[in-house]
């Protein structure tokens, strides 16, 4: 695929075309150190997916290329590891970050996710950080990775635990609605909060030899301004989408005030409870 990716892969009447365009803004600083729990969750990903030497991988909705990098150096200079997403910010970024490490068995291109441009069993494994959930139908999806992914081969997502960000994005919404902002329901963050949720979802898109782990990837933020760049460059951008920047900067300050009273001696606790699942293609 061409570093110069289209401005966007998808029809603005796609429900996905809203996460692509949000993921377009956010990509600059997705890679900011206040966010370093994605990489970490990235790199534990890999790590379950028990990647050998000499395999092909494709990494869904590799956003930076946080994952692209361990997915590397596990399968080695005789294997191969491709990077998919929608958003032609996050592959600039991602294609950066390949070029300073200098490695040459990984590629990044431009494909949605729900239909993949590669032929059947092109894969030994197929890895997600922290994308499914933004997926209209996960099962659909994991159907369409499995198609791509050899007989016997790995398919592996994280996805946030149900306490994720909270209490912080909880005192967020709140203030948001005091001031009128319409909040979904439902987060994306939060489609699949509870972990029998995320096996019944791999068991109905069949895989066989499903496993879920749980593993911690919170941190102490030194400030609330801290937490705002979380809030900033992230998914939690989206909440913003469409106010006006005077609106933003009184939302900014209000919400900052709202969390004084969760600061510690050693700052803000951002909860980052992850869950991995690993099913297998039969």
């Amino acid at each position: 695929m061409p570093a110069d990716d289209p401005p966007m892969l998808l029809s603005p009447n796609d429900p996905m075309y809203a996460i692509a365009a949000l993921f377009d803004r956010v990509a600059e600083g997705y890679d900011a150190p206040e966010l370093r729990c994605f990489p970490a969750g990235a790199r534990w990903l890999v790590a379950l997916a028990d990647l050998h030497p000499g395999q092909r991988v494709l990494d869904v909705a590799t956003g930076t290329g946080a994952a692209l990098l361990p997915a590397a150096a596990t399968v080695g200079p005789t294997g191969q590891v491709v990077g998919i997403d929608i958003a032609p910010g996050m592959l600039a970024q991602a294609r950066q970050r390949l070029t300073e490490a200098g490695v040459t068995q990984v590629k990044v291109q431009g494909a949605d996710a729900r239909h993949l441009p590669f032929p059947d069993a092109t894969f030994d494994a197929v890895l997600c950080s922290l994308g499914i959930f933004f997926l209209p139908d996960m099962a659909a999806a994991l159907t369409e990775w499995q198609r791509v992914t050899r007989p016997g081969g790995t398919i592996a997502f994280t996805g946030f635990g149900l306490a994720a960000f909270y209490p912080l994005v909880d005192r967020l919404v709140m203030r948001l609605q005091q001031m009128g902002v319409t909040v979904p329901d439902v987060l994306a963050a939060q489609l699949l909060p509870l972990p029998e949720e995320y096996l019944a979802l791999v068991e109905h898109a069949g895989l066989v030899a499903a496993t879920m782990t749980r593993k911690q990837f919170g941190y102490f933020l030194p400030n609330g301004d801290a937490w705002w760049q979380v809030v900033w460059h992230s998914g939690f951008r989206g909440l913003f989408t469409g106010l006006p920047p005077d609106q933003i900067a009184q939302i900014h300050d209000a919400h900052l005030r709202d969390i004084l009273d969760l600061r510690t001696s050693v700052g803000l606790w951002l909860d980052v409870p992850l869950v991995g699942v690993v099913g297998r293609r039969p």
